[in-house]
Order: C-alpha cells, then structure tokens, then sequence
C-alpha cells in the first residue's frame, strides 16, 4: 500500500512539474524511459 501512496504522490508531482522536467531533460524526450529507483 505504501509503494501505491508513493506512486500516486510521485505522478502529481511529475504532472504538475512535467514542464520543467522535459525542459530539463530536453535531450531526453521519454518519460518513460526514465523512472523513479528508490
């Protein structure tokens, strides 16, 4: 359950900063690529 609850606060937290994040990675136009390791 706890793995869910970090999953859900993680997604808000890349939709609402998904902007800045491919601004960041520009280069890297693939989200899906790149995931969380922790």
């Amino acid at each position: 359950v706890v793995v869910v609850g970090l999953f859900w606060t993680a997604a808000e937290r890349v939709a609402d900063g998904e902007d800045l994040f491919a601004q960041r990675h520009r280069r890297r136009r693939s989200p899906s690529d790149q995931q969380p390791d922790g």
